[in-house]
């Protein structure tokens, strides 16, 4: 679903780069907490092999160990690229919070 250079950064201002570091990132955050998310697209624009998306972004995040949830709201953009066999990942995310 991502590059191998992803570059991701998060609303909490956290910067993530490659799918290594990514993955190693949501490991550690899905081991503490379980995420409900809803994303409404804004805009879309496709460019060649590059695209990008703006969202609003509504997630709802639990602790496992218990404790309230707590409500995030961010604006996302999603820059996407398409592959040589046509499949298009993400390659970079900038999320802020709104």
């Amino acid at each position: 679903m991502v590059t191998d250079d992803v570059v991701a950064m998060h609303p909490n201002g956290k910067t993530t780069q490659g799918k290594q570091e990514l993955a190693d990132d949501f490991r550690e955050f899905f081991a503490r907490f379980r995420m409900d998310q809803t994303a409404t697209s804004e805009e879309t624009v496709v460019a060649g092999e590059w695209a990008f998306d703006r969202a609003w972004v509504s997630t709802k995040v639990v602790p496992l160990a218990g404790g309230e949830p707590s409500q995030v709201n961010s604006e996302v953009i999603v820059i996407l690229r398409r592959g040589s066999n046509g499949a298009w990942k993400l390659a970079r995310m900038v999320a802020v919070l709104r």
